[in-house]
């Protein structure tokens, strides 16, 4: 996987190679399967079984229902299937991350020159090579002279033997041992003591059978090869030819096709990269539970409808923020005890709209943690598409009219340093029997509207806020009558409407510009009747581009409607039924919805430019259920 440790290994001597195994989605009317039909270099079979099952035991590896090894003499298959609601692609991508099936192969070019180990790039690895092929060449050449030279030598004893052959086996016959064959050899023939002990080495049959021509022939056949041999040593340029025509001769020998695949892509792949941009809903309810829905589930209706069965939480649970927000969207949790915690929407499992969901603490470790030491548990969560940005500020705002203003580099910078560690921080530093109720982002210029449970409105302006460090308390927003308390916080300007829905299911909608302009801590104005028809104030803001609203009751129904279907009136006034409820029954959540972020938020059509990731010439096209590029060939799922 990738180029960069072939390219370090072969240019400074040392590099690690990433290696997976190959991998095959298979799928029938029921289930889906991933098969593994190839493992890395080195890895056993039984070691990936026995640790894809552990890993799948503790949960670091989710969306695998069985595992089984249907491997014969023939081939290799390990079979993972799949549960109903896994993405094939996510849990491909968990058994790279995180079993070896994925694994990394260490290269280090350690060769000894002259007798010292020594650390080298390919360039430097050839010439060695080169250099040592030489010196074995020329030695084994000069090994070759040598045994040549001395065999043309016994030859020569041979002949001169054969010219004298009866005077020679008389001499033998009439010595008395081997020593003295040797000898009297040497000073009867005049033959040296190697071709003396040749003869003597000899029975007296294989001597007198030898052939004259034969042996002249020998003789010759080997001052031939004593000549080439002598050539090869007085020219280096025959040396080369003959470790060009041996490393021939083994390529021919040992080549075979390429088995592995070397890809550009070099498996760093984030699991996020994997999910498909789209429009989700994120439910959390009372007892703790969260839970992502897509958007289609919810169909818009009109006005005063009875809505759709949105969850079925447990008995005395029941749902208290509903968001609609891109999947690849920040989801920041503010608890009561001032701190914040952070997910994407894609991290939060996608049920049914039925399903009671997952209990936050599982997905937040660090919030399980602070619940059962001190108590903490989510007050509020915030959607939040961009972190970064200079000149912005988060706003927060308290139930006891407590307002907070602090520079949001103070808040990213620290998000992006706790993301894989603890996705947890302290966020503000709360009072006494106070509790977060909302918070915003702003460019520092704003109007802030507070609105209150018993229906009192307070707008003032953003300046009036000063601003403090990611610790502080803030400054008193809004000052309050007895039993009541800040239940929203919305940013305004004169041009804007502000939308408040009560607990009863009335809504109302009336321009900003009707609501007094006030000082910070002052105590406001009216700004919806307030009685045991319409009940307390559950949600104030301003639409800006959203076209509808989601509301969702204590029975866990939520409905879908158009916001310009509930009427604009004066500041002070019940309005109109949004939502029919039971006697039992009240809404407990609000969220809002634009239509037009499910188009700017999908994926790339198939008639987009893409580009090959392989060739980087070609384009993706998409042909039944999957994309492939013109130029290369390449095939991806879609």
């Amino acid at each position: 996987m990738g180029r960069k440790g072939i390219f370090d290994a072969y240019s400074k001597g040392q590099g690690s190679v990433k290696m997976r195994g190959t991998v095959k989605h298979e799928s029938t009317e029921k289930n889906e399967y991933l098969v593994v039909t190839e493992i890395p270099f080195l890895v056993q079979k039984n070691r990936l079984l026995e640790d894809v099952s552990k890993m799948v035991r503790d949960k670091k590896i989710e969306g695998i229902r069985d595992i089984r090894d249907e491997s014969d003499q023939t081939e290799m298959r390990v079979v993972f299937e799949l549960k109903r609601d896994a993405a094939p692609m996510i849990v491909e991508n968990q058994l790279y991350k995180h079993s070896v099936l994925e694994t990394s192969f260490a290269i280090n070019n350690v060769a000894l020159v002259k007798g010292q180990p020594r650390r080298m790039g390919l360039i430097d690895l050839l010439e060695v090579y080169l250099e040592h092929r030489k010196e074995i060449v020329t030695k084994r050449t000069q090994y070759r002279l040598k045994k040549a030279q001395e065999r043309a030598h016994i030859v020569e004893g041979l002949l001169l033997a054969i010219s004298q052959m009866d005077a020679v086996i008389a001499f033998i016959r009439d010595s008395a041992g081997r020593d003295a064959v040797i000898a009297g050899l040497q000073t009867e023939f005049s033959l040296s003591e190697v071709q003396s002990k040749a003869i003597a080495d000899m029975r007296l049959y294989q001597l007198s059978r030898q052939d004259a021509e034969e042996r002249k022939k020998e003789l010759d056949d080997l001052k031939a090869t004593m000549d080439d041999l002598n050539s090869i040593l007085a020219d280096s340029s025959k040396v080369l030819a003959i470790i060009k025509e041996e490393l021939s001769q083994l390529n021919e020998k040992y080549s075979d096709e390429r088995r592995t695949l070397i890809s550009d892509f070099d498996g760093d792949l984030a699991t996020e990269d994997l999910i498909p941009r789209s429009q989700v809903v994120v439910m959390r309810t009372h007892e703790g539970y969260i839970k992502r829905v897509d958007l289609d589930e919810y169909q818009a209706q009109h006005r005063g409808g009875k809505g759709r069965i949105g969850i079925k939480a447990k008995e005395g649970d029941f749902p208290v923020e509903l968001y609609s927000m891109g999947s690849h969207d920040h989801l920041l949790f503010f608890t009561t005890a001032g701190s914040m915690y952070f997910l994407k929407a894609w991290q939060i499992p996608d049920v049914s709209r039925y399903s009671k969901g997952t209990p936050l603490v599982q997905l937040l470790q660090k919030l399980d943690e602070g619940r059962q030491s001190k108590d903490e548990k989510v007050l509020c969560m915030l959607p939040v598409a961009n972190l970064t940005g200079d000149g912005h500020y988060f706003l927060f705002a308290t139930k006891n009219g407590i307002v907070k203003k602090t520079r949001l580099e103070e808040y990213s910078s620290r998000i992006q340093r706790a993301w894989a560690r603890d996705q947890g921080f302290r966020a503000i530093t709360l009072k006494e029997n106070d509790e977060l109720i909302g918070v915003d982002i702003s460019e520092g210029d704003s109007q802030v509207m507070l609105a209150t449970k018993l229906g009192m409105a307070n707008r003032f302006s953003e300046g009036e806020v000063r601003i403090v460090g990611r610790n502080g308390q803030g400054v008193i927003g809004m000052r309050l009558k007895e039993k009541d308390e800040v239940i929203g916080m919305t940013l305004v300007n004169e041009e804007d409407i502000l939308l408040t829905i009560t607990e009863k299911g009335y809504g109302k909608r009336a321009s900003a510009s009707n609501y007094r302009l006030t000082k910070r801590g002052a105590k406001g104005v009216k700004n919806i009747k307030v009685d045991d028809k319409s009940g307390h104030v559950i949600a104030t803001f301003t639409p800006g581009q959203a076209n509808q609203i989601l509301a969702t009751t204590s029975s866990g129904k939520v409905i879908r409607t158009h916001i310009e279907s509930i009427r604009q009136i004066a500041r002070v006034g019940r309005g109109v039924k949004v939502m029919s409820v039971d006697e039992k029954e009240t809404v407990v959540a609000v969220a809002l919805h634009d239509e037009e972020d499910e188009e700017r938020n999908v994926d790339p059509s198939p008639n987009d430019d893409m580009p090959c990731s392989e060739c980087d010439e070609g384009k993706l096209a998409l042909d039944g259920d999957k994309y492939i590029c013109s130029t290369c060939g390449l095939t991806k799922d879609a």
